[in-house]
């Protein structure tokens, strides 16, 4: 996932890595940028899930920390 202050310039706040989507687990997955990390705008992406062939967003949600 990208992430960025102003909208322009984008850097990597959580590198690529395999997610399961599993029915009992609701199917979601949790990606968390670094702790203390600052952004306003965030650009995820997919490839493709490990339990099938597959890449799709149902919903994407942000929530603030503080």
């Amino acid at each position: 996932m990208l992430g960025g202050t102003d909208g322009s310039t984008y850097s990597t706040v959580a590198g690529s890595r395999g997610h399961r989507f599993d029915p009992a687990m609701g199917n979601t997955a949790t990606v968390s940028p670094p702790s203390g990390t600052d952004l306003r705008h965030l650009r995820p992406s997919v490839g493709a899930d490990t339990g099938r062939p597959a890449g799709q967003f149902g919903e994407v949600e942000a929530y603030p920390t503080s």
